[in-house]
């Protein structure tokens, strides 16, 4: 994900307890955790496997999600999601940065992916 971001000139915020192994980067900041209700109103895209919480927490931000489902129900997630016009699920090998960032164009070009935001609960 660092690399796709860095290829299209975006900063990059890794969350999660891999993320640590992320070599050091300007525009890359890793943490184990953070609240998403405090980091995703400032993404111009939420970059996630698909998980029902953190699909909640991407719509309550009104961010635009680009879902790198991996199993279960994340691929039925990812659909949902793309039908729904609130992102897309992303087509081919998430594990390469000109994958991600060729799906992610799309995501960030236009504002019809930009959603009120939810109210602070």
């Amino acid at each position: 994900m660092a690399d796709a971001c860095e290829k299209l000139g975006r900063r990059c915020l890794l969350i999660g307890a891999s993320a640590g192994e992320v070599p050091p980067r300007a525009a890359t900041l890793t943490v184990r955790a953070a609240r998403y209700s405090s980091v995703f109103p400032a993404a111009s895209v939420i970059v996630h496997h698909g998980g029902f919480g953190t699909c909640a927490e991407a719509l309550r931000a009104g961010r635009p999600s680009l879902v790198t489902p991996i199993a279960f129900d994340q691929f039925d997630m990812a659909a949902r999601v793309q039908d729904a016009g609130l992102g897309r699920g992303l087509r081919g090998d998430p594990t390469r940065a000109d994958v991600v960032a060729e799906n992610w164009t799309p995501s960030c070009a236009s504002n019809r992916w930009r959603l009120p935001r939810a109210p602070p609960s």
